[in-house]
């Protein structure tokens, strides 16, 4: 693969967890679109390795429980479903995503980059300091050779405001030889903006700018043989939200399915499915009566495959879920409880929704266009 018409790309590629993964297959998809050979740094945060994962849950339920002997067995059950996660995930990596030789550090990652002509980081919570633990500089793409073209493709800070004027200062810092700089939420273009950061824009999540037929037809999604549903998919734990998907459920007279993740929920009644393939939950999704999701991702493919949405707003990061929907006007459907007026809220008019994407899409695609092609002079 030669450099001269190769872009590197990081992300948060490591986690397990469907929005990441598919806006990192989104991501790379769109930039191969633009005629370039992409490859994914496989890099992994130090403290996200299996064993930390492992040391973190075994912290979380000791302090959680005073029996050490159900403690234990908690952490057992979580590392079995955690097993199987992974399972999911890493196929979904092998087969749809072209990563480069693995980087076990950050310091690894700064002596040996990769190499390529342009540099892109990606979409996800790459610039969000709580989440990372910091103002990380792999993912400001300070492993860069000097002189080569930098830019980012929708990045997260995931937050509205920063913690101190020493972040900012660094954030501005990272960013000061950037060619382009997009992020994902209008309140990330704000702080940006605020903190001086010139050419910012904001664009759609990379999930967003492949159209849903798209994703349709390139992953051959087909209908479920039992398709009258109502889906849950919940990232955050909330008693709540899973009622109010049962409520919604009850009312049309429909089966309830719950997707879960490594803790596994459940509702009488319900279908739980614990860590489905990664087409199993986009065809999920594609066929459900309706969605009631705290993701943002779960949101994002409700939207782009025309479902009746209820987004339920998780009491931490839920700007970027509220950026999403007030773009397409959606603000309506937004819940932080379990009230009825989701009975007498209007139909969403997609043929609307349709036409600001599809404008969002052509403005994303005049912004990262022009980056390529200043590259090529």
């Amino acid at each position: 693969m030669t450099t001269e018409r190769k872009i590197s790309l990081i992300t948060l590629q490591y986690i397990n967890n469907y929005g990441s993964v598919l806006q990192t297959y989104a991501s790379h998809a769109y930039l191969e679109s633009k005629g370039y050979a992409v490859e994914t740094v496989n890099y992994t945060r130090e403290n996200c390795g299996p064993e930390n994962l492992r040391k973190t849950m075994k912290a979380y339920y000791r302090q959680k429980f005073k029996l050490p002997f159900l403690a234990e067995l908690l952490v057992r059950r979580w590392h079995r479903l955690h097993v199987k996660r992974e399972k999911v995930f890493d196929g979904f990596r092998d087969q749809r995503i072209l990563l480069s030789r693995e980087y076990t550090s950050a310091q690894e990652l700064m002596q040996e980059p990769p190499k390529a002509h342009i540099y892109c980081v990606g979409s996800d919570q790459v610039w969000n300091y709580l989440y990372n633990d910091g103002v990380l500089p792999e993912y400001y793409l300070q492993y860069a050779p000097k002189g080569a073209t930098k830019f980012s493709l929708a990045s997260s800070l995931g937050i509205e405001q920063l913690e101190d004027e020493g972040i900012g200062r660094q954030m501005k810092e990272y960013l000061k030889d950037f060619s382009l700089i997009t992020v994902r939420e209008s309140t990330g273009k704000q702080l940006l903006d605020s903190l001086g950061v010139e050419n910012c824009h904001q664009i759609l999540d990379p999930t967003l700018l492949i159209p849903g037929p798209r994703w349709i037809s390139g992953f051959g999604l087909k209908k479920p043989r039992d398709y009258d549903y109502v889906l849950v998919y919940q990232l955050n734990p909330c008693k709540e939200m899973r009622q109010f998907a049962r409520q919604i459920a009850r009312k049309h007279g429909c089966k309830l399915i719950i997707i879960s993740n490594n803790i596994r929920m459940s509702v009488p009644g319900a279908e739980v499915i614990d860590n489905p393939k990664v087409e199993l939950f986009l065809e999920l999704v594609l066929h459900a009566r309706c969605v009631v999701t705290d993701s943002f991702h779960g949101t994002a493919f409700s939207l782009n495959f025309h479902r009746d949405i209820f987004a339920w707003m998780p009491g931490k990061y839920s700007t970027r879920l509220m950026s999403v929907l007030k773009l397409v006007g959606l603000e309506e459907r937004a819940f932080t409880r379990a009230d009825a007026r989701w009975e007498t809220l209007p139909p969403i008019d997609y043929r609307k929704v349709e036409g600001i994407f599809a404008e969002e899409r052509a403005k994303a695609d005049r912004l990262v266009e022009e980056v390529l092609s200043s590259h090529e002079k």
